[in-house]
C-alpha cells in the first residue's frame, strides 16, 4: 500500500512540474522548453519596417555599367529604395514605398520607413530595391543596383532557419563580379 501511494506521489509530482507555456512554434511567445501548453499563444497582427540601412554598393551597376556618366563630376550613384510586394516568380505585384533619391550616394544610409504590414500580408514576399536614378536622352530613368528578397513570416538568413520573429536582419546580395550590398531592416511585430 505505501509503494502505492509513493508511486502515485511520484507520478502526481512529475506529471505537474511540466513546464507550461505556448508550444505553436508560429507563436511570438513559443517557448521551446515547454512541456505543456497553457493556450495562451499570441500571433503577429503587423509588421512595421521601421528601417532599412544600406552599407556599401556594388562598384558598377547590375547591367554592369559604371555609375553615372564616368566622365561628369557626379559619378556615384543617385540611389532610391523601393520595396515592392512580389509574387511567387519574383514579379512585382505592388510598390509600397519609394524614397526620394540620394544625390552622389557614397555607400552608407539609413532610410527611416515606418511601413506598416498588416496581418493578412505578414506571409507575402517583399523586394528591397536599391536603384541608381540616371538620365537618358533628358529622361530620368531608374537602374538596379542591387536588391534582397524579404519573406517575414517564414525568414531565412545564408539559407539557414533564423529566429522566427526578428527584430534585425543583415543580408549580403549575391556578388555579380562587382561587389555587393549590404541591406539591414529593423523591424517591430506587433
Amino acid at each position: 500500500m505505501k509503494k502505492l501511494i509513493l508511486i502515485s506521489l511520484i507520478a502526481i509530482i512529475s506529471i505537474s512540474c511540466k513546464k507550461k507555456g505556448c508550444m505553436d512554434e508560429n507563436a511570438l511567445n513559443y517557448d521551446s522548453n515547454a512541456k505543456k501548453d497553457d493556450a495562451n499563444c499570441t500571433y503577429p497582427t503587423s509588421l512595421i519596417i521601421k528601417s532599412v540601412s544600406v552599407l556599401g554598393y556594388p562598384s558598377r551597376d547590375l547591367l554592369g555599367d559604371v555609375w553615372d556618366d564616368a566622365n561628369s563630376i557626379d559619378s556615384l550613384p543617385d540611389v532610391f529604395l523601393s520595396i515592392q510586394e512580389i509574387d511567387e516568380n519574383g514579379s512585382s505585384l505592388d510598390t509600397l514605398l519609394e524614397t526620394d533619391p540620394i544625390n552622389n550616394f557614397s555607400g552608407t544610409h539609413t532610410w527611416n520607413t515606418s511601413l506598416s504590414i498588416s496581418e493578412q500580408d505578414i506571409n507575402k514576399s517583399y523586394n528591397i530595391i536599391l536603384y541608381d536614378q540616371d538620365s537618358l536622352f533628358g529622361e530620368t530613368i531608374p537602374w538596379p543596383v542591387d536588391n534582397t528578397i524579404f519573406d517575414p513570416y517564414n525568414y531565412t538568413q545564408n539559407g539557414y532557419y533564423s529566429e522566427k520573429f526578428p527584430t534585425s536582419v543583415t543580408g549580403l546580395t549575391f556578388d555579380w563580379g562587382f561587389g555587393n550590398t549590404v541591406f539591414t531592416l529593423e523591424l517591430e511585430w506587433k
